[in-house]
Order: structure tokens, then sequence, then C-alpha cells
């Protein structure tokens, strides 16, 4: 039987019972699972700079957790490194094929040398920082004059969750 709410329809659309490949690279429920969207557009960006420069590529992700931008490769001639809080995304991101990945404080000074990245990514991180700024001057360090630097950060983050956890369940019951 059809559930009658339209909401609930629609998303019981999305589902699936199987688990699938988002974006066709990392598994999930849904097939444009919409908090993976980031990482489908990052790495279409990136893949065009790696296109237009037509020279190898060196991409610092800063918080880089588990990888998952490199999931959504191929990325010909890009290099990956990343710098992470927890010992086991380092080691997760390493064996996704990370280059270099380190476990550091994020708060901290980049031990990376000055000038060395083309492109930094900070996706999710710096609403985590007591003090962005020292992060954005860090960034600012290891990139190479004319590098890219990439920031995702949450918007409206009380009204997401006031719209998952006290509307969503009004407009589409269980």
């Amino acid at each position: 039987m059809r559930p009658a709410n339209p909401i609930r329809r629609a998303l019981d659309a999305l589902k699936r019972e199987d688990n699938i490949l988002a974006f066709g690279a990392e598994l999930s429920s849904c097939k444009y699972r919409l908090t993976l969207a980031r990482y489908a557009s990052m790495a279409d960006f990136i893949r065009r700079q790696a296109e237009a420069k037509k020279a190898p590529l060196k991409l610092l992700d800063v918080g880089c957790g588990e990888g998952r931008i490199i999931l959504y490769g191929p990325f010909p001639g890009v290099e990956f490194n990343g710098v992470d809080v927890r010992q086991s995304s380092v080691e997760l991101a390493r064996e996704r094929g990370y280059a270099h990945v380190i476990r550091g404080n994020l708060a901290d000074t980049l031990s990376w040398k000055t000038a060395t990245f083309d492109i930094v990514v900070c996706s999710h991180v710096l609403e985590h920082l007591q003090d962005p700024a020292k992060m954005v001057a860090e960034v600012s360090r290891v990139l190479k004059p004319g590098g890219l630097f990439i920031v995702g950060v949450p918007i409206c983050i009380w009204l997401t969750r006031f719209l998952r956890v006290r509307l969503l369940p009004l407009l589409a019951p269980q």
C-alpha cells in the first residue's frame, strides 16, 4: 500500500533497500544523497583544475577524515595529502590513495613548508575550530602563489536541524 502523504512518497522513492553507490562513488541508501553532493562537486572542480594546468598538482585536504574526496576520482596528475585528528581516519585515507597523510591537531601549525600546495581543501572543519582565522592564515602560508583554497562550511545549521528534527516528522510521519 502506498503512503498517503505525498512528501513521504517522495522520500520513500529516494530510498533503496539495498546499498547503492551515491554519485557512483560511495555506498549509500540513495543514489543522490545531498550530504555527499559536496564531494562530487569538489571532485569535478579539482579535475577541471588539473586538466587546465596540464601539470601535476599537489592537494592538501585539511581535516581529511577517511579521505572521501578521492573516492570521487580518478584524479590524474593530482597528489592527495591530508591531515586529520583521528589515527583511524589517517590510516583509511592512506589506504584509499592519499600519498602523505598525518595525524595532527588542526588548531596547530600545519607541518608542511611554505608554498607547497596548489590546492587546499578545508571542508566542514573551520566551524569546529576555536580560532578559524589561524587555520586560514596557515592555509595561506602553505598555498603556492595563485593556489586555490576550497572551503566548505555548514549553512543555517539551526534551520537545517529544526527542519530535520521538528518539521520533517510532521510532514512525513512514519
